[in-house]
């Protein structure tokens, strides 16, 4: 009579673990997976359409650099808010052209600033007038420099990892090794973005 009890006690305690554990890698594709610059790319797209205004830093209009800047601090990047306060700023690293993902930033002159599409194509606050949206660059309206900005190719909440020690047992003349990594990563020049294209 108590084996009866003890088996459905221990096919439901059973079935709840699974259930646990089932449900538990769910909640880690909830993270985001994007590089952050993608995560201010798509920022900065969901505000097309909207009206360029000088000085304008959202959330009805906004200028090219109040748009930059509003779309990093979605991942938690301050740039600063003009395009003077990016290009002092020490996040930005100069990329060659041939370089250049998406998120990427393109300033047209130091008074100018938009966020790399793909090949000839920027998306950004324009002019007066002009609704913000995609642009394609040509010989006269083009990026005189491209800027990665550091640590934007991370994702979103996944730490870093942390350095594993070395244990120097076989060679005690030399220390155990536990050094970190720096805080700031080289960045990478490999394509870290989306396949060129919508």
């Amino acid at each position: 009579m108590k084996l009866s009890f003890r088996k459905p006690v221990v096919m439901a305690l059973a079935a709840l673990a699974m259930l646990t554990f089932t449900t538990a890698p769910a909640h880690a594709t909830t993270l985001n997976r994007n590089p952050l610059r993608i995560t201010a790319y798509d920022y900065a797209v969901a505000q097309a359409g909207k009206s360029y205004c000088w000085g304008g830093a959202g959330p009805s209009c906004y200028d090219c650099s109040g748009l930059v800047y509003k779309a990093y601090l979605r991942a938690h990047i301050d740039l600063g808010r003009t395009t003077y306060d990016m290009l002092d700023s020490s996040r930005l690293v100069r990329i060659p052209a041939s370089e250049a993902r998406r998120g990427d930033l393109a300033f047209f002159g130091s008074g100018h600033v938009e966020l790399v599409d793909h090949g000839h194509i920027t998306f950004g606050a324009h002019t007066t007038g002009q609704p913000i949206g995609w642009i394609t660059t040509n010989s006269y309206w083009h990026p005189t420099a491209y800027y990665r900005v550091r640590g934007a190719g991370r994702r979103l909440g996944r730490p870093r990892p942390a350095r594993r020690c070395r244990d120097r047992q076989d060679r005690p003349e030399r220390p155990a090794r536990c050094t970190r990594r720096p805080a700031v990563r080289p960045i990478m020049t490999a394509a870290l973005g989306r396949a060129p294209g919508r």
